[in-house]
């Protein structure tokens, strides 16, 4: 949705004169016909576009992480990388890639690989080594 006013965005200059309702409505429409409404009313202000423009600044580079993550050819190093820089960058993610986040399909593998990441694969246990 904030691609398609960003595809418009060039063009609402245009609409700031239309400030009254269409004058050409039939005196017996009825009170809920669109054309009552004036169109300048649905116009994001100057304020709003710029939020929209920082909000479609943000997920653009959420679509090239994820982009990133979905490769076939990625690395869990370059996983732990990108999740890192997430974190640095945007305040409020930890909840989502902490290590009992809901996104986590299987907890336990996980752990492990981290252990093994950290150079701790020799504090496995029995079990967790077969795996």
């Amino acid at each position: 949705m904030l691609q398609r006013f960003e595809d418009f965005r060039p063009y609402l200059h245009r609409f700031r004169d239309d400030c009254g309702v269409d004058r050409d409505i039939p005196k017996d429409a009825s009170p809920e016909d669109i054309r009552r409404v004036a169109i300048v009313n649905l116009i994001p202000s100057v304020s709003e576009q710029r939020k929209f423009a920082a909000l479609l600044d943000e997920m653009a580079a959420f679509d090239v992480i994820t982009g990133k993550l979905q490769r076939d050819n990625i690395t869990v190093a370059a996983v732990r990388d990108i999740f890192d820089i997430v974190l640095d960058d945007y305040d409020g993610m930890e909840k989502y890639l902490a290590a009992d986040a809901i996104i986590i399909e299987y907890p336990l593998f996980e752990s492990d690989l981290a252990k093994i990441q950290a150079g701790l694969d020799k504090t496995l246990q029995r079990n967790e080594n077969r795996r």
